[in-house]
């Protein structure tokens, strides 16, 4: 029983730093995009995915940029299957100029904890090229789990902007394991608000998830 607790958690762990980009990243991406919310202003999302193995996973992220071009953000994360919590601490900064139509760069420094579990630091760079209406997302990152060797994360995502509707198709994964294949779209059905979902497949399995999203 114990080894497999610690086996859940592991794999938590893995999960959250690949699917860093689920909280960081505008839902429902779980790639990671180089954009950050004006200064004074941020967001809040809530999603509920099922994941690998069928584990039932609620979680909320609030967001905010209390300085230009650097935005801090929390996320909570709570596996009702394996009764496993997770939170997580980010700072994000662009470091480029804003391009709307052209390339901008971000990096970002975390840390995440499991209870039952550990700690473990995390960091990555987010590259974003817009054109027209599509936008191509691209992160390279590392992770060192508690007592574990370090270990590298990477994803890829291409958007396409249908106004109100934005749809998506991303890969992630992280070093010697397999990939995560995704698709997904977000929508906007009020002043500040959307509603979004993904499915895709991991490991053998399907996963799922469907969240909103509202920006104050």
């Amino acid at each position: 029983m114990q080894h497999h607790r610690t086996l859940v958690v592991n794999v938590l762990l893995s999960v959250l730093a690949v699917l860093t980009g689920a909280a960081w990243a505008g839902r429902p991406l779980g790639v990671d995009d180089a954009n950050i919310d004006d200064k004074g202003t941020g967001h809040v999302e809530a999603w509920f995915s099922r994941e690998a193995g069928s584990a039932n996973v609620f979680n909320v992220a609030p967001a905010y940029s209390p300085w230009e071009a650097v935005e801090l953000s929390g996320q909570l994360t709570r596996d009702r299957t394996n009764s496993v919590t997770l939170s997580a601490l980010l700072a994000r900064a662009r470091i480029t100029e804003s391009r709307p139509s052209g390339c901008n760069v971000l990096v970002a420094l975390g840390a995440q904890h499991a209870n039952p579990g550990g700690n473990q630091p995390f960091g990555y760079t987010a590259l974003t090229c817009n054109r027209g209406e599509f936008a191509l997302h691209a992160n390279l990152g590392a992770a060192k789990p508690s007592g574990g060797s370090s270990y590298g994360t990477w994803g890829i995502a291409l958007e396409r902007d249908h106004g109100d509707l934005v749809g998506h198709v991303e890969a992630f994964g992280q070093e010697g394991v397999g990939p995560t294949f995704q698709v997904g779209a977000r929508k906007s059905v009020a002043r500040n608000w959307q509603i979004d979902g993904t499915v895709g497949r991991t490991a053998g399995d399907t996963i799922f998830s469907v969240g909103f999203k509202v920006d104050f």
